[in-house]
């Protein structure tokens, strides 16, 4: 029987500023980026779920479409399910307290991933302008840039360009 750590809204935020205001996730000076290693302790304390260890963005994504731990996609590309449709799925899970993840395998580099906050969606306009949904979540991530949340969406930490380019995943870990 697998056990399910539903965090309160709140407690998914503050450990996203908590662990952003460390400063250990910022890019190394060569930019090598740590956003699984923030994904990693942000599930560790927040849902006490410890299975990122070690992966690397493009292995998350796969580590989802395994199934394992219950993983089950809110939105893979070749799903059917608009994308528009999958963004508003991955608020209202985050809002319920569950994990969800946005992650983009990208072939010969190391992908990207990112935790949905429990927010309401907020306009992008680089995404609006690439003819993609303007409406995206709210995130919390490491990259090129760590953000704490509420204070960026998911078009500050995915280009059009990189969506356009890489296999875009939505996972949530729920019963």
């Amino acid at each position: 029987m697998t056990l399910y750590q539903v965090a309160p809204p709140s407690l998914i935020t503050d450990t996203a500023r908590a662990l952003t205001a460390t400063g250990a996730y910022e890019p190394d000076e060569d930019g090598t980026t740590k956003c699984n290693l923030y994904l990693d302790a942000l599930a560790q304390k927040a849902f006490d779920y410890p299975s990122f260890h070690g992966l690397s963005a493009n292995a998350i994504v796969d580590f989802f479409r395994t199934g394992a731990d219950d993983w089950k996609p809110v939105y893979e590309t070749a799903s059917g399910v608009s994308l528009s449709e999958g963004f508003g799925v991955a608020r209202d899970e985050a809002t319920q307290g569950y994990l969800v993840v946005i992650g983009l395998k990208v072939q010969g580099t190391h992908g990207h991933v990112a935790v949905v906050l429990p927010a309401e969606l907020s306009h992008a306009e680089k995404w609006a302008d690439a003819g993609l949904p303007a409406s995206v979540p709210m995130i919390a991530q490491a990259g090129g840039s760590v953000f704490p949340p509420p204070d960026k969406n998911l078009g500050w930490g995915i280009s059009p360009t990189s969506f356009n380019a890489g296999d875009f995943v939505i996972y949530v870990r729920r019963p």
